[in-house]
């Protein structure tokens, strides 16, 4: 998801608030009026960002978590209408109309999409958040499972798909949901969490060959998720050694979380090689976000504090 422009990190904000976080060039959170950002940042940028698409929706995206979507109708029909991925714009407006309670605008624009372009998964998964706010539970499920069919890794809908088993069937109904959109080609998601199942009750051959079969069906650069997924589950479970030889091939700062570098940092000193761990920690460095600033201090700290060959606690 492209980081919204002058934003490259929002902390998690709410429409009720009065301020809104965000983070400055040391990586301080700062505390802006409401108001003030919608005024002098929000509207200007999204103005600008008509010029660059990409930035429009990453913006736009930042603005529904932020508690503004009434403030960014327009920019999103302006970006539906305009992108040269229809369907990205149409998910993306459908979401605004949905954070607005404007059920049937949303209707109305995800069904022409899904009528013009075809079916796409984000489209349908948001149709279907269109019929679960109209409390049609069977129509909204046939539809989500219609978006995990054409696409079983978009991430919002696995979770959706696993958190609705969750609350019919607990435990057991997540691990059945689970292994049906295991069965869907190329599902590396559900993949990674049967691996997480297998690491909880010490089935490790077989977590390996869920993990194995993941990474070979994930794109390149692997995501960000799953190697967080990953890496957190190997740490658990104690798997350092795994976590390592699996992480570390495909970790590429410039494209993963922080949080999976972390994972691996703790990975190596563990494995008492403080020197892969540095390596690591360079290469975060070097992608300059502002809002990793923090961290990287914790962890410059930590590495500081652990000589070569000491194992880290």
């Amino acid at each position: 998801m492209t980081p919204p422009v002058s934003r490259p990190s929002p902390a998690p904000a709410h429409a009720n608030d009065e301020t809104i976080d965000v983070y400055d060039q040391q990586g301080r959170v700062v505390k802006v009026p409401r108001g003030e950002w919608r005024e002098k940042v929000l509207q200007p940028n999204l103005e600008a960002a008509k010029q660059d698409l990409d930035q429009l929706y990453g913006l736009l995206v930042a603005s529904i978590v932020d508690g503004f979507a009434a403030d960014v109708v327009e920019p999103a029909i302006f970006l539906a209408e305009n992108d040269p991925s229809p369907s990205r714009g149409a998910a993306l407006l459908g979401a605004v109309y949905l954070a607005c309670d404007r059920l049937d605008d949303a209707d109305r624009a995800l069904t022409e999409s899904l009528e013009k372009h075809g079916r796409e998964s984000l489209v349908l998964c948001n149709l279907a958040r269109v019929y679960e706010g109209r409390d049609d539970d069977a129509r909204a499920g046939d539809l989500l499972w219609e978006a995990l069919t054409v696409d079983p890794n978009q991430d919002f809908g696995f979770a959706w798909f696993l958190d609705r088993a969750r609350l019919k069937g607990g435990d057991e109904g997540t691990r059945d949901a689970c292994e049906r959109v295991a069965e869907l080609p190329g599902s590396w998601r559900a993949r990674v969490v049967r691996a997480g199942y297998a690491l909880k009750h010490k089935q490790f051959d077989e977590a390996a060959r869920f993990h194995d079969e993941a990474i070979a069906m994930a794109p390149r650069p692997a995501p960000s998720d799953l190697l967080l997924q990953m890496s957190g589950d190997l740490g658990k479970a104690g798997r350092l050694q795994e976590l390592a030889d699996r992480v570390a091939p495909l970790f590429v700062a410039e494209h993963h979380d922080f949080f999976a570098g972390a994972n691996l940092m703790k990975a190596y000193l563990g494995l008492e090689r403080r020197s892969d761990a540095q390596a690591i920690f360079d290469a975060l460095c070097k992608e300059d976000r502002p809002d990793w600033s923090e961290r990287i201090e914790n962890w410059r700290a930590i590495l500081g504090a652990v000589t070569p060959g000491a194992v880290q606690a």
